[in-house]
């Protein structure tokens, strides 16, 4: 790499980064504080969210509708293009005149505002009309149009303002402050806002010549230093300055160009490897620290500006560690550390930085973008021997999540991410994506341990999705082997009626037969790993070839609301995880015994470790749960007060095995059942079983006014997920079965499930309870059972 080897030093802040924040306005004039935008009425507040994270950007987005200007907008003069040439080149008053309203509107698009909101009308018409040739207006203004609808009149706008960009290139392949400042040093701030509102305004149809972006791609990565840093400049002054929001900025920046240049192609090599975006990550991992206290000359933090620059890398790579650090983690914790009452956030030193505006947008933007669902996270493995270790082929399309994601987020107007782990990761951080995907041609050889990483994250209620690059027949086969060997479970044809193709957005008659062959494993409640064998989506979504390979886009997206019950998607650092509290006090201690037989006896091993976390941190009840075998005579109600059985086959407990239930239930034990999934053969099962044990005393509707529904948690009104409400018609009312003995509700029976509700995670066709729902009646069920109240 060109520049002068230098080790991994921080850098103060030069002044094109000051130059960028004059130049979106944060140097601001007199502004109009708290007003609508005219011709509307004051606009009423609503709640506060109870997420710190949703809070703090609902409240900086509330702070930049209170620098709104009387005409609605952000701007601090009037248009005036005959005195632009007079003002600094990097001035909000000159040629970069409506920039400040164009961060302004970009963040709050970003955000969730909708573009047809009453106050920003005036606003996106300004940045319609008044055509501002300064770099970081055009930039911000392109990513105005990415977020309005798709019309001429938007194309017109993209393709107007790309070639206002356009012009801005020099001869050395950099941007400075617009087309018209050709004495002033060209540097990698312009530059980077440049490409992405070039990019930006090609995502609204806009035409650019294919020479840009290998020119860009060039550029960038001659320039960087031996370290794997960028400087601010290539020449003049602070050319020799490590810049770690440069380097972030080049990374986003390389990515968009790689997939810019890729697109249409699909070729196998072998997993990917960029040395130059290797070098920078590693370069921003050993100054990720210094991040935080990034200045300039003393005089402001310029610490959010480094951020908003990180997040576009961190978004584009797919990275969510920076060596050990969670960088989103961080980020978000720094940030709703400094905000300011007001909803702002603000430099340290006012006298430089007295609006806020600029660094509140770029706040907002940085927790709006990094915490996004995440669809998937791309597995990244290793193969061969354990002496000999090596990168297996996880990476050959190094753009097919990224492209993937982008365009679901288009397809939902929902911003949605993804992420690349290893197995070295926490499972908590790997259920921040409800799929982990494995994509590769090679045969899978994971570890004892890695193997048992997967099953945890699928217990936990995950599910794996298996590529066959290229349709590789060894690799489908090593995919089915390693599932099949964790579970007990045997891979099948979706068939047609599964509600992957049934209850989803896109429907697959529309694919003309021509959709990837696609196998499944089930549990027989959700499916617990997904391989597409044959038709390798991989390819279309690495090549973005939407139109040509449409089913290879719709099943994808089918199979992501499938797993997060049709778009019931979490942000990252929402997790339906529940960790062991370390200081939870422990009140009472609760045996139970799960029945082991020959129907599935437990498909969801994880709801029961959730169960028993959730039960220490909120009741103060240790319970231990230890599987039995009917027939083993071990059932006493003195050992085992309750007794949970479950299944999803028609299961036979055999003569001796309900002979063994009946005694312990007469011996004052309680008998708790549900039919994982919602299955009805084996709810056929136990009701004909159970009546003939009990034939004198009725399986009966267990009636909200029972106690059990009332305490420890009101659970009087049923919650169920949205595929039982629409297949059952039932809504608020519990569907629990009881058969009485003593008063008291002896056997309780759950014909729809909700063991896969303690699970937690949302999946889409599965008759039963909400998880959250099934959480709470499974406590009531237990305390009930430990207190044995009469009826």
């Amino acid at each position: 790499m060109p520049g002068k080897s230098r080790g991994p030093v921080m850098r103060k802040p030069t002044f094109c980064v000051w130059c960028f924040v004059v130049a979106m306005g944060v140097i601001g004039g007199p502004v109009c504080f708290g007003q609508s935008t005219p011709g509307q009425s004051p606009v009423s507040q609503p709640a506060l969210p109870t997420d710190p994270v949703e809070r703090s950007i609902e409240l900086g987005k509330r702070y930049i509708y209170s620098m709104q200007n009387k005409d609605g907008h952000w701007e601090t003069v009037p248009f005036a293009p005959l005195e632009f040439d007079k003002r600094r080149h990097y001035s909000p008053e000159g040629h970069n005149w409506g920039g400040r309203t164009a961060l302004a509107v970009y963040a709050l698009l970003a955000s969730g505002e909708r573009p047809r909101e009453p106050r920003l009308k005036n606003a996106i018409n300004l940045l319609k009309q008044h055509a501002s040739t300064g770099t970081y207006a055009v930039g911000f203004r392109c990513l105005v149009w990415k977020y309005l609808k798709s019309d001429p009149e938007t194309l017109r706008m993209a393709n107007r303002d790309v070639q206002l960009l356009l012009r801005g290139v020099r001869a050395d392949g950099l941007n400075s402050y617009g087309p018209t400042f050709v004495k002033v040093d060209t540097d990698f701030s312009n530059t980077q806002l440049a490409a992405l509102g070039v990019w930006a305004a090609t995502e609204r149809g806009a035409e650019v010549p294919n020479a840009y972006w290998p020119r860009m791609d060039k550029t960038w990565r001659t320039t960087q230093r031996q370290n794997g840093s960028w400087p601010y400049r290539v020449k003049g002054e602070h050319a020799d300055s490590d810049h770690s929001g440069m380097t972030a900025a080049a990374i986003a920046t390389l990515f968009l160009a790689q997939e810019s240049m890729e697109k249409g192609k699909a070729t196998r090599n072998g997993t990917v490897r960029d040395v130059h975006i290797e070098n920078a990550r590693q370069y921003l991992t050993q100054q990720f620290n210094g991040i935080f206290g990034g200045s300039f000359g003393g005089k402001a933090n310029r610490t959010i500006y480094s951020l908003y620059a990180l997040e576009r890398a961190a978004v584009a790579g797919g990275y969510r560690y920076f060596g050990a650090k969670d960088w989103y983690k961080e980020a978000s914790a720094h940030l709703l550390r400094t905000q300011n009452p007001d909803g702002s956030w603000r430099g340290q030193v006012t006298d430089v930085e007295n609006s806020g505006l600029t660094d509140t947008s770029l706040a907002i933007l940085t927790l709006t973008y990094g915490r996004a669902p995440v669809i998937l996270s791309k597995l990244e493995y290793m193969t061969g021997p354990a002496e000999k270790r090596e990168a297996g082929n996880w990476h050959q399309r190094p753009r097919d999540a990224a492209s993937f994601s982008r365009w679901l987020t288009n397809e939902s107007e929902r911003l949605l991410n993804w992420q690349i782990l290893t197995l070295q990761a926490p499972v908590e951080d790997m259920l921040d994506a409800p799929i982990l995907y494995i994509a590769g041609d090679k045969p899978l050889d994971f570890t004892a341990e890695e193997k048992a990483k997967i099953k945890l994250y699928v217990e936990s209620g995950g599910m794996v999705l298996g590529n066959a690059d290229g349709d590789a027949a060894v690799f489908t086969q090593s995919f089915i082997s390693l599932m099949s060997g964790l579970f007990p479970y045997e891979f099948r044809q979706l068939p047609d009626d599964h509600v992957i193709f049934t209850r989803q957005q896109f429907n697959p008659k529309d694919w003309g037969g021509k959709g990837p062959k696609t196998l499944g494993l089930s549990n027989g409640s959700r499916e617990l790993a997904i391989l597409f064998a044959e038709g390798d989506p991989s390819a279309a979504w690495q090549a973005r070839a939407v139109a040509q390979m449409k089913p290879q886009h719709e099943l994808m997206a089918n199979i992501y609301w499938y797993m997060t019950e049709r778009g019931n998607t979490r942000s990252k650092g929402q997790s339906h995880v529940i960790v062991q509290q370390p200081n939870a006090p422990m009140r009472t201690n609760l045996k139970m015994a799960r029945i082991d037989h020959a129907g599935n006896a437990d498909p969801e091993p994880g709801g029961w470790r959730r169960q028993a976390i959730f039960m220490r941190n909120e009741q103060g009840m240790t319970l231990t749960i230890e599987t039995v075998k009917l027939g083993e005579n071990k059932l006493a109600p003195n050992v085992y007060p309750i007794v949970h059985i479950t299944g999803t086959t028609a299961v036979k407990f055999g003569d001796a095995g309900l002979t063994e239930l009946r005694n312990y239930v007469e011996g004052g034990g309680t008998v708790f059942i549900d039919a994982a999934g919602g299955s009805t053969r084996f709810t056929d099962a136990v009701r004909e079983q159970f009546g003939r044990l009990f034939a004198d005393k009725p399986m009966v509707d267990l009636e909200p006014t029972e106690p059990l529904f009332a305490a420890p948690y009101d659970v009087t009104k049923a919650q169920y997920r949205s595929y039982f409400t629409a297949t059952s018609g039932v809504t608020t009312k519990p569907t629990l079965k009881a058969i009485f003995i003593e008063k008291r509700p002896a056997i309780i029976f759950s014909p729809v499930d909700i063991s896969t509700g303690l699970v937690g995670q949302s999946v889409d066709g599965v008759s039963g309870y909400a998880p959250a729902y099934a959480q709470r009646l499974v406590a009531n069920v237990l305390s009930h059972a430990g207190n044995k109240p009469g009826r």
